[in-house]
This record gives structure tokens, sequence and C-alpha cells, in this order.
């Protein structure tokens, strides 16, 4: 609720701004929206479980539960679960991180795709101050578990047997934070870290500054960097038996082509295409059969009352 919130916010506050929600359009806001960017890279961080945030707490419970149950568990359908939760969990996990970082490096990494991507400006205050809301959120949350672990596991007492509630309280209220203590350690070990190398290069000379090396081309342009189709493309290949991939080439073997070759790639919705659809459909072709009945006229609809209330009469007083 806090970082995919974080994240539709700053999905709104892209396409308010530039107009269009189309990634490859995109490209390059992290220069004019830079509040934005960092408000949906920390709710990206958030919702891929890493730390220091909520979802890393959320998902160390559920990995810790299930490694307790699929080494401690005496049934074996119990542990195969378990065993199953931590797969599909890690699978999610690698397959969320390579998602967001397909979008925030297509929309806010690179150059602008297009001319206008430059004029953009920053969301007005109010988008970014809800945004700026939920961040703190995720991070107090992330960093201050164990005063919010206790206000969350109540309900979940509710509906365990009496007694049970006393034998696990404590050993969450501990786990939370043993998980709090080292994110903390490793924040403050961060800070030493950089405070120490900025004492190290006080007495430098500061670096220059010389242009990278461009692979030959003088003048790189937009066209050149990865887009979002292209940076998912060897994960679509791996799934595309799932995913329904289709990818389409169109060529030619004349020493002299009179049109360019054309590539053209898809992943398709199955479930919407082939499971969800088709239900509707037929839904929809079944119900139309009764359209006869809603005809419009309300002396109809007074005489289906009365037939209606007749009917209810008789089931009552003579069957």
């Amino acid at each position: 609720s806090l970082f995919k919130s974080i994240l539709f916010f700053g999905a709104g506050a892209v396409i308010k701004q530039a107009g269009t929600g189309r990634i490859d359009c995109l490209g390059g806001l992290i220069r004019s929206m830079p509040k934005t960017a960092a408000a949906f890279l920390i709710g990206a961080i958030a919702i891929c479980g890493l730390p220091f945030f909520n979802g890393f707490i959320s998902e160390c419970f559920i990995y810790a539960g299930s490694i307790r149950a699929a080494v401690f568990s005496t049934q074996p359908q119990l542990a195969l679960l378990a065993m199953t939760v931590l797969l599909s969990l890690g699978l999610i996990g690698g397959l969320a991180a390579a998602c967001f970082a397909k979008v925030f490096g297509a929309v806010f990494l690179g150059e602008p795709r297009s001319d206008s991507g430059k004029t953009y400006k920053e969301a007005p205050a109010s988008m970014v101050a809800g945004m700026l809301v939920l961040v703190i959120l995720c991070v107090l949350i992330g960093l201050g578990s164990p005063m919010v672990v206790p206000i969350l596991i109540k309900p979940v007492f509710m509906l365990l047997p009496a007694g049970s509630s006393v034998a696990l309280a404590q050993p969450l209220s501990g786990f939370s934070l043993q998980i709090s203590a080292v994110l903390i350690a490793c924040i403050g070990v961060m800070v030493a870290v950089a405070f120490v190398r900025i004492l190290i290069d006080r007495g430098k000379a500061p670096a220059g500054s010389t242009p990278t090396w461009d692979c030959g081309y003088v003048k790189p342009d937009a066209s050149m960097q990865y887009t979002a189709s292209s940076f998912a493309d060897p994960i679509v290949r791996f799934f595309r038996l799932p995913l329904a991939a289709k990818r389409t080439l169109n060529t030619t073997t004349a020493p002299l082509p009179g049109a360019p070759w054309v590539f053209s790639s898809s992943v398709d919705d199955w479930f919407l295409s082939r499971i969800f659809s088709p239900v509707i459909s037929s839904v929809n072709k079944l119900f139309s059969l009764l359209h006869w009945f809603q005809s419009g006229k309300s002396q109809l609809y007074i005489l289906y009352i009365v037939l209606t209330v007749l009917g209810l009469i008789l089931w009552k007083y003579f069957l």
C-alpha cells in the first residue's frame, strides 16, 4: 500500500508532465524531475524487497518463516510447500528487480528520446509532497520495524489458537529487532566509509574531466541507447513460452532491397486474451438473449413486479 502508491504517483507525475506514458518516448527525466525520480527509485527498491525499506522487512519475514517451516516441519507436504514459496519468492524478486531497473533506466536515465523531453518540469509541489510522505513511511518501517510489527501481528494472533500468540510474539519482535539493528549498523558503516573517503580526498588535487570513449561515435544520439524492449529481450526470450512472446522479422535476400528489414516483438497478456476475454464474451452472448426482457416500457416493469408479488404469495400460503 505504500511503495505501490509511490510508483503510481510517480507514474502519474511523469504522465502529467510529459504528456505520455509510453516508456520508449521518454528518457533523461532525472535531470528535469529529480524529486520524482528519487521517490520513484525508492519505491522501486522497496517493491523489489531490497534494503533499507519496508519491502525488505516484509520479505525477510516470509523468507524466515518459509525456511523455518522447510527445516523444522514434521510434515513433508508443509516442507515442500515452504520450499516452493522460497523458490517462487526468489524468482519474483529477481524479475521485479529486472522490471524496475528497465522502467527506471528507460524513463529517468539516458538521453531524452524526443525533442520535448528537454523542456519537462518537475511535478507540482502537491504531487511531490504526497510521494515524500509515503517515502518517509517506507523508511520508518524499514528501519523501525520493531515498533510496527507488534501492531501488525495483533490481527494475526486473533486467528490463532489461544495461548499460541504469547509463544510467537517474542520471536517475531526479536527477529524484527535483529533486522533493524543490522540495517542501522550497515548505514553507520556506509556513513563512516564516506566520511573517511572525504577526509582522504580533501588533500588531493581535484580530478580532471575528459570525454569518455564513445566507441568511435563523435556525437552519440538517443536512438543508440537501450530501449525498454531491448533491455527486457533476454528475459522475454527465456520465458517466451509462458509469456506467449511473438517475434516477427521480415527480410529480403535481394542485393539491393527496396525496403528495409522490419522487426517487431510483442508480449500478449495470455490470461486476458485466452481466458478472461473469451469467458466475458460468452457471458455477454448468453445474457444478450435476455435483452427482450428489458424493453424500457414502464407498464411491463409494473407487470413483472405484480407477477413476482403474486408468485411469492402463492409460494408462501399454498406451497
